[in-house]
């Protein structure tokens, strides 16, 4: 992440939103690509925010974790562990096929 100072002036003076994606190739050759957006907010808010969870998780999370993590998130400014947060974001199919990782002691060749 590079900064650029031009995009820092279009957001402080012209409320424009830029950004811009550099990726070299294997074989050398460089692609560019960039996107200016008219505003400093989305066109949508905390009710789309929520219903776009509670879509993407149907299936996945139940409506009580939907809900734990709506409230976390909404006190995310005063947890002391992040990790809080991201382990509500676990699919309970996906906990239950974690298994802790013994710890493995190298043998003294």
């Amino acid at each position: 992440c590079l900064a650029d100072p031009q995009m820092d002036l279009d957001w402080f003076q012209g409320n424009k939103m830029r950004t811009r994606v550099e990726i070299t190739l294997t074989d050398g050759r460089c692609v560019e690509a960039s996107a200016t957006f008219p505003g400093d907010k989305p066109t949508y808010g905390r009710e789309q925010v929520i219903a776009k969870l509670e879509a993407m998780s149907d299936g996945l999370l139940s409506a009580a974790r939907v809900q734990q993590i709506i409230a976390t998130v909404d006190k995310l400014e005063k947890l002391d562990d992040v990790g809080a947060l991201a382990r509500l974001l676990v699919p309970a199919k996906a906990r239950a096929k974690a298994k802790p990782r013994a710890k493995r002691r190298r043998s003294g060749n």
